[in-house]
């Protein structure tokens, strides 16, 4: 009872009707073909017949006109369940309707005055009558078939009324079904993979012995620098430095040489030394002069502080990225 093709029950109720709708409209308009058949049939056998007492009509001619007014009736029946009374085409049928019945009022008339032509249905009457015949066989048959048709729908549209309560239910259990079933596949599929990775594990334990298994670690940069060793950079780049001061003092003392007594200047120069004009020192010069020396030492010790102030931070800096 429930849908294999995607459609929920009220569609299928839906479609039902329309169906059983469509069938018996084509029941509606068998049947009326079938008594347009039967009317000309029996006016061709009362053309047959034949009657002393006045001109008959020619039937087979009547006959064809109710047959096309027939069917104009039924595309006109089929036009307006599309369109309002005043569309054209639904005009436009009406008007055919119209002069088709005008013709059959005149050629009904015209048989009736015409004595001559009156007679000569007798001659046609057996071939029109056959062929009404034989038209109204099919008619029959097409509406024992439209008949079984709308009872074959009509049976389909009960059963699905009948079943209006329980088949709601029944598509809301299979659904739940559904739902249950898609949990239970996904832990049996988490329960698989599972199995898979012990057997993998137990299966690594058991060949320990003939392969060695190692898992390797992801790359990483370490916050420290592979090369220079900074415990080793300062300190010589300091010495360095110290190094590189002396001796530019030096190659300047030696481009420029000063003599600090009269012996060791008379002695570079080989000529007799005249006299020396000693130097007065007084109290501000000596106070300038120690003032140069704590200035040099400050520049030292600040020099030296300065380099292990950098070396402290620098070795902070890199604790904490690590």
């Amino acid at each position: 009872m429930t849908p294999g093709d995607g459609r929920d029950f009220f569609v299928r109720v839906n479609e039902s009707n329309n169906q059983l709708n469509q069938a018996r409209l084509e029941l509606r308009e068998a049947e009326r073909a079938r008594d347009a058949l039967k009317q000309g049939l029996a006016n061709e056998n009362a053309v047959s017949a034949g009657s002393s007492s006045g001109p008959v009509v020619n039937s087979a001619a009547v006959a064809e006109l109710d047959a096309r007014i027939e069917s104009m009736r039924r595309n006109l029946d089929g036009l307006l369940q599309r369109y309002t009374p005043g569309h054209p085409d639904v005009v436009g049928a009406q008007r055919v309707i119209r002069e088709l019945e005008e013709q059959r009022h005149q050629a009904v008339l015209a048989r009736r005055a015409d004595p001559a032509a009156a007679a000569a249905p007798s001659t046609r009457g057996p071939l029109a009558s056959d062929q009404l015949r034989v038209s109204l066989t099919q008619a029959e048959a097409q509406v024992a078939s439209l008949s079984a048709r709308v009872g074959e729908y009509a049976a389909r549209n009960e059963k699905l009324k009948a079943s209006a309560a329980l088949v709601p239910q029944l598509e809301a259990e299979y659904a739940q079904l559904n739902r249950d079933y898609e949990v239970n596949k996904r832990n049996y599929e988490s329960l698989v993979g599972r199995r898979e990775s012990a057997n993998i594990s137990g299966e690594m334990q058991s060949v320990e012995g003939v392969a060695d298994f190692r898992i390797v670690d992801p790359p990483r940069v370490s916050p420290r620098p592979v090369s220079p060793n900074r415990f080793l950079l300062f300190p010589v780049a300091l010495l360095a430095a110290c190094a590189a001061g002396i001796g530019v003092t030096y190659l300047l003392r030696q481009t420029r040489p000063t003599f600090l007594d009269p012996r060791s200047l008379r002695e570079a120069t080989g000529l007799p030394l005249l006299g020396v004009v000693s130097k007065r020192v007084r109290p501000g010069d000596v106070s300038a002069e120690r003032r140069s020396h704590v200035r040099f030492a400050g520049a030292a010790v600040g020099l030296v502080g300065l380099y292990l102030a950098t070396f402290v931070i620098l070795e902070v800096v890199a604790s904490r990225v690590a």
